[in-house]
Parts: structure tokens; sequence; C-alpha cells
């Protein structure tokens, strides 16, 4: 569905001019300059019709490129509303785009879109995004994931909007992730999980969540499709954030016991980077990439060939090194093998 270049959508004070998708293609990275080709690339006036059937099996970076192959891709890729229910929008596009391209791109669906993902996408705006949320009614998930243009009390305003359509045909929202929002206090996600919450569901303070265990600052399994919202209030401080788990064995034991539970956000409790136990002072070893490493992680790791410091494998894997390569970290670039730096009188 395209949108015409002079029309303008006005939405709660933001005045944002929609624009066809085809000329918002430059700004996501890929080439607006060129209309969509004649098929000339394959049999005379044909697209592989092998081609139509992979169309739901690819990502919106590719459904996007393929429109600028043929005609004939374009009118499919554009004319499918199932390809648009759901909207993933992550690395690389998550940084260019824009609120007018997301509205462009969220009226494909023709009003049906049932998941919307967008993944640190910093300039977008939270009226554009109540207003994609009003315009969707059988929308059920929703990812907002260090969306920082999008303030808590939105995410509630979006919620409570969806908690009033739900009927026997339309279920509502029933997952909501907000890691990396501002503002979400705990008074903000009792609210979250208390309009979420289906009649005859239990309470979510009655339920003990999965267990999920640091790994490379990410939760470990991933968050289930089960649990409604991602964050938590942390039982050590009480802030709406990622709470983990200890893989810590006699940690695990004491997991159900609520004062001896080592469960916490990554600032409450510190954990290693690589397999993510609990940290104590015994445990803890100097990495030059200044992440927590305990002792079996620190010794598996490979090593500065200067400070003989370890690094995470996430740092590691950054520099491009494999296991048994020599290497020197940052902190000692330019330093000669066996020069101890600068001698001063």
């Amino acid at each position: 569905m395209s949108i015409s270049p002079t029309k303008r959508l006005s939405m709660e004070g933001v005045d944002v001019e929609a624009r066809t998708i085809s000329s918002e293609l430059g700004n996501l990275g890929l080439d607006s300059s060129k209309e969509a080709g004649d098929g000339s690339s394959f049999l005379p006036g044909t697209t592989p019709e092998a081609l139509f059937y992979v169309l739901p099996y690819l990502g919106l970076k590719e459904l996007l490129t393929l429109e600028t192959v043929s005609s004939q891709l374009r009118e499919a890729i554009r004319g499918d509303v199932t390809l648009w229910q759901q909207l993933h929008v992550d690395v690389p596009l998550n940084r260019k785009l824009t609120d007018a391209e997301l509205v462009g791109l969220s009226s494909r669906s023709h009003g049906r879109l049932q998941s919307l993902s967008l993944i640190k996408c910093i300039r977008l705006s939270e009226s554009v995004i109540e207003h994609i949320v009003e315009a969707n009614p059988m929308l059920q998930k929703l990812n907002l994931s260090a969306c920082t243009g999008v303030s808590a009390e939105a995410v509630l305003r979006m919620v409570k909007i969806q908690t009033e359509r739900r009927s026997p045909h339309i279920p509502g929202l029933t997952q909501l992730r907000i890691r990396g929002l501002y503002g979400v206090t705990p008074e903000i996600l009792e609210s979250l999980q208390r309009m979420m919450q289906s009649e005859g569901n239990h309470s979510a303070s009655d339920v003990i969540p999965s267990p999920h265990y640091y790994k490379n600052g990410e939760p470990s399994p991933a968050i289930s499709e089960e649990q409604l919202i991602d964050i938590e209030a942390c039982p050590k401080c009480r802030t709406a954030r990622l709470v983990f788990d200890c893989t810590r064995p006699t940690c695990e034991q004491r997991r159900n016991i609520p004062l001896q539970q080592c469960r916490g956000c990554y600032l409450c409790i510190a954990r290693c980077e690589e397999c993510g136990v609990c940290i104590d002072g015994d445990d803890y070893e100097e990495t030059f990439c200044m992440e927590f490493l305990c002792q079996s992680c620190w010794l598996r790791l490979p090593k500065c060939s200067e400070c003989n410091r370890a690094g995470c494998s996430r740092h590691i894997e950054a520099l491009d090194i494999s296991e048994t390569s020599i290497f020197s970290c940052d902190s000692c670039q330019g330093v000669l093998p066996g020069d101890t730096g600068p001698i001063f009188d």
C-alpha cells in the first residue's frame, strides 16, 4: 500500500510527512534512486517462481531489497498482507528507520498487524508508535527494547488501548518487551502486569518466572514466549530491570527461598560475563575489557601477551583473533614486547 507523497499525518502534535516506501529506501541503506527493474536479469518478462515461495521466510531488509529487482516482485511483496503482519526491525535498519517509514511499512498490513518488534530504533517517536498500535487492534506482541524515544507512560497508554479492546475475537497484548526503556517504575510495571493478565490467570507476583542466566549481558535461555513482560522488579533493589538467576549449584538450590535466593539485576549482583556465576571477592579476576570473569573462565580464555590479562569472548571476537593467537589488548597497544615503558630518572 503506497502513501501519497503530499499527504501528511498529524499524530498528537507530531507532523509526519508520509511518503512512499520506495523513496525512503535510501535512508534504510538501500538504493532508492532506481525504480524497480523489469526482470531483464531473468527470463524475458518473468521472475523465477521459486522466489515467491521464499518470501514469507525473508527479513525486512531482504524484502525491501527484492522490491527493487522487478516490478512483478514489487507488486507481489507489497500486495501480500501476510508478509507484513509480523514487522521486525533490528540491525542494521534500526538506526535509520524514521517515523514516516514506519508508518508506511505498518500500513502494508492493512490494520492486521499482529507483531511489532522495534529493537533499538532510536529515531522513532512515541506518538507514531501509539498511532500504529491504535490502528492495529489485532496486535498481540509488542517489542520496544531500547527505543529511547518511547516513555514508560506511552507504553502504559498503548497497553491500556489493547486491554480495552480485549474480546473473544481480539486477544489483546500477550507479550511485551520493554527492556532498556527509561522511567519504568515499580508502580508502572505493576500496572502493566495487571492489565496484561487475562481472566483466570494468576497474578505475576504469584508465579516464579523460569530461570534466566546472565551471558554476555543477555538472558540465557532467551525470554520465553509465555512470559508476558521481559523485565520484573529486582528482588534486591526493586527496580524494574532484567533479573538473572545464578548458575552456581549452591545458589540454584536456594532459588525458591526468598531471603537466600541469588537473583537480581546486573547492578545488584556481579556475575561472570561468560558463565553467569555470581562473583565474590575471591573469584574475581582482572580483565582488559573491564568485565567480570570467574577464575574458571579466566583460565581458559586468551590472554594479552603484554599484561597477561584475559578478556571475555565478546571482546575477543571483536579483536578478530583465535584462541591460539598472540595479541595485545588496547591498553597495551604501542608497548613493544619486553618493553616496560619509559624510564624516568
